[in-house]
């Protein structure tokens, strides 16, 4: 059945998730096109390169917020709304309810990022080919010289080299994006339960529930920065301890979730 739900979530997903993530993918080739244009003497009015300018900012800032916005939404609507009905009469299990949107909302989030990291590389381009040309330099030693400075600030930062540091920083992300999801999803589920003005007392909820931790987090920062007295020694310990706290955090939400969908189910 968890196939079931996860082809579904994908269909209901794929359309709006597809089509603002390839805007910012599209915005970058034509950024990219237009850069090419201009080092061959091309002339683009400033008017258009302003719009441009405005319109890739907008996409590539909406395409983050749409996403979590999208998805939340989906989450919300097929638990807690009219199609809730039909959503909790079939033979699926709470786990499979939550696992299904949560595999298809990590998804489009890990997609989202590599398609903004993806936009400002075709956007960069030209400008980096443009360069090395006029400096006579390789990517090779562009790369090295790059891989040289990144490996300096990773055993300053007190880890073995640049492999272990990226690893880390991956799982930190990853451990990160875990805990928004399933804090969306806390949040959207206790809100569920008023009466009146469920949306409103979910986006309430997750505000106050990033204030707490933040101030946890900024507690933790500094107590570790002044036990171990080097700011810069202490950093991935700091990441380290708020990647456990999120992590134990989501999997709290994901049982208050499947308790809020067993027990206290409160359709609109």
């Amino acid at each position: 059945m968890l196939k079931k739900c996860l082809k579904h979530e994908w269909k209901a997903s794929w359309k709006g998730m597809a089509g603002i993530n390839g805007a910012a993918l599209a915005l970058g080739l034509l950024g990219s096109l237009g850069i090419l244009g201009t080092l061959h003497n091309m002339r683009i009015p400033d008017l258009v390169v302003v719009l441009y300018m405005f319109a890739y900012i907008v996409i590539l800032v909406a395409s983050s917020i749409v996403t979590y916005v999208l998805m939340a939404g989906r989450y919300y609507k097929s638990i807690f709304t009219d199609e809730g009905y039909l959503t909790n009469t079939l033979p699926v299990t709470s786990d499979q309810k939550i696992l299904s949107r949560f595999l298809i909302f990590l998804f489009w989030g890990l997609v989202n990022i590599l398609c903004i990291f993806g936009s400002l590389a075709l956007l960069m381009a030209p400008l980096i080919s443009e360069g090395l040309a006029e400096t006579n330099m390789t990517m090779d030693i562009v790369m090295q010289a790059i891989n040289r400075a990144f490996t300096e600030v990773a055993l300053e930062l007190g880890f073995s080299g640049l492999p272990m540091m990226s690893l880390f920083l991956t799982g930190i992300g990853l451990a990160g994006i875990v805990y928004s999801i399933m804090a969306i999803y806390f949040c959207i589920s206790l809100g569920s339960l008023f009466s009146s003005h469920k949306i409103l007392a979910a986006v309430l909820i997750y505000f106050g529930l990033n204030m707490v931790l933040q101030v946890i987090t900024s507690g933790t920062t500094f107590i570790t920065g002044i036990i171990s007295n080097d700011l810069a020694g202490s950093f991935p310990l700091v990441l380290l301890l708020n990647a456990f706290m999120e992590l134990a955090l989501a999997v709290v939400f994901y049982f208050i979730n499947r308790y809020i969908m067993d027990k206290k189910l409160n359709l609109q």
